[in-house]
This record gives structure tokens, C-alpha cells and sequence, in this order.
């Protein structure tokens, strides 16, 4: 018996030998203290699912990871997993621009910003009940591209004020009719976010709609006149 539980000690101490021989190797091939295949294989498995709150958006790690040859310490503190600064945020926003808008075409604002563009060409559905057809283009989906209305300030990471833009191309009429569609969609789409009582599906979708609806306004008033119908659906006895 004896002399089985030192053979099985031998067999895990040469198990233990060989993943540290590899974690070495490894380390001599980055120059990170921790890269990032010992973050995501051992502790943080599900990274790309990972959604932290950001500003008014999410940070989707799914489009920042080694997958993107984005090393996790490059955002995050590298110091040993046992301290308070483990993991800590060492990026700054004005490092971002170092990938994002720095002189962004419109095929480069699509790579991030494909739901948009869905929603700009009518291909974005409500998949509810009453859920009318839709497939409606925005009236100016072919002829205006992203960065004829996100334009950039000087600094490169900031962006001009969409209203602005919109009189600078048409009159001051066309900034009259961009607050007036603003108007609707909040007073609109406000009254079904603050009902606890729909369903989770429906407050995505009408989040959507908060989020893209001035890129298709048609399709906005289609889209909440559908989920309206559901409602009053859901709400009958």
C-alpha cells in the first residue's frame, strides 16, 4: 500500500513538473508576467460573455480579447491574482482611439456597428405577436454613409453633435424635425421601459428602438405600433 501512494505522489509531482515547464515556456513567449492564456484558462473561462457597463453602453469583451491579439493585461492591472490590483483598469479613455475612430471609414464603423446598419437598411425585426413586416430602408440608407453624420472633432476621439451636422447639410428645419423625432421616441418607448410587467424580449427590443431608432424613424413608428398591439394584447383579460 505504501509503496502504491508513493508511486501515485511521484506521478502528480511529474504532472505538477511538467504544466509548470510549460507555463515557463509559455512566459519566456510574451513579455507579460501573466499572458493571457493563464487569465482565460484558469479563472476567467467565460471572458467572452463578459458585459461590463460603460457610459450609456456595454464593453464587449467578445470584441476585445486575444482572439483580437489583445493581450487582457493590456487593459487590466498584471500584478499577481492574490492583491487588491489584480485585474484593475490601467487603460484610459483616450487610449481607445488607438484602434476606434482613428480616421474610421464607413466599412470600419460597420466591423462594431453592424446592428445599426441592420436597422438603417429595415432588416431588423421585432419578433413579436403582432409584429408588422417590416424590410423598410431608412429614405436615405443609399445615398448617406456613417461618417457623413458621426463626424469627429479635431481631437479624433470625440464626436461632432449629430443636430449640427444635420442643419450644416440641409436648414435649420432639418434640426427642428431631428428634436422632434427625438421627442417621439422617448415618449414612446419611456412608458414601456418603466412597466415592470412586459416581457423581457419586449423591453430588449424597445431598448433597441431607444438606441437606433432615429437611423430609420419609419421603421421606429412600424416597430412600436407593433409592440403596442402586443400590449394591448397582453393586457385584456
Amino acid at each position: 500500500m505504501k509503496r502504491l501512494i508513493i508511486i501515485a505522489c511521484f506521478f502528480i509531482a511529474s504532472l505538477n513538473s511538467l504544466t509548470s515547464g510549460e507555463e515557463n515556456l509559455l512566459m519566456r513567449q510574451t513579455p507579460f508576467v501573466y499572458p493571457s492564456g493563464s487569465c482565460t484558462d484558469r479563472c476567467h473561462v467565460n471572458y467572452l460573455h463578459y458585459r461590463t457597463k460603460y457610459k450609456d453602453s456595454f464593453f464587449l469583451h467578445n470584441h476585445h480579447s486575444p482572439l483580437q491579439n489583445i493581450e487582457c493585461c493590456e487593459c487590466h492591472n498584471n500584478d499577481p491574482a492574490n492583491t487588491k490590483t489584480h485585474g484593475g483598469l490601467i487603460i484610459e479613455e483616450n487610449d481607445c482611439k488607438k484602434c476606434h475612430h482613428n480616421e474610421a471609414t464607413n466599412d470600419d464603423c460597420l466591423k462594431c456597428h453592424s446592428a445599426v446598419n441592420d436597422y438603417r437598411n429595415g432588416s431588423f425585426r421585432y419578433a413579436g405577436i403582432h409584429s408588422p413586416v417590416t424590410g423598410t430602408p431608412d429614405w436615405m440608407y443609399k445615398a448617406v454613409l456613417c461618417t457623413d453624420c458621426h463626424k469627429q472633432e479635431e481631437n479624433n476621439f470625440l464626436f461632432r453633435d449629430t443636430r449640427s451636422i444635420c442643419i450644416e447639410c440641409h436648414n435649420d428645419d432639418y434640426g427642428l424635425l431631428y428634436d422632434k423625432w427625438k421627442e417621439f421616441l422617448r415618449e414612446e418607448t419611456q412608458p414601456v421601459i418603466r412597466e415592470n410587467n412586459n416581457s423581457a424580449k419586449m423591453q430588449k427590443y424597445v431598448k433597441q428602438i431607444q438606441q437606433y431608432g432615429i437611423h430609420n424613424i419609419q421603421l421606429s413608428r412600424m416597430l412600436l405600433k407593433g409592440i403596442q398591439k402586443e400590449r394591448d394584447v397582453s393586457a385584456q383579460p
